[in-house]
Parts: C-alpha cells; sequence; structure tokens
C-alpha cells in the first residue's frame, strides 16, 4: 500500500497521544468507562469503551 499525503495526515492524527484527567470519586478497582464524541452539526458519534483499573 502506497501512503498518501492526506493518509499521512490522517495517521498522524490517529498516532496522537490524549490524555484526560477523570473523577472516579471513590470507585477503586477495575471499571469501565464508556466515551462518546459527539459530531457537530451532524446526528453521527464515535463511541469507545475501555476497562480501566482504578487506584
Amino acid at each position: 500500500m502506497h501512503a498518501t499525503p492526506a493518509l499521512d495526515q490522517h495517521l498522524a492524527v490517529l498516532r496522537r497521544r490524549r490524555e484526560d484527567q477523570v473523577d472516579f470519586g471513590n470507585k477503586t478497582g477495575q471499571q469501565k468507562v464508556f466515551a462518546v464524541w459527539n459530531i457537530a452539526d451532524t446526528s453521527n458519534a464515535f463511541y469507545a469503551c475501555v476497562d480501566v483499573n482504578v487506584g
């Protein structure tokens, strides 16, 4: 597969590291985080679910 400038740009965005702080309150141990990213001006959204170990 030959990379194109558009593909290279898209892959660069995907490789960026993202960090967010989440307050789990008094929860500890194994938890699940469900995230929703709504796309402005559309009815589309992205969903992600991850397992985390708190504490």
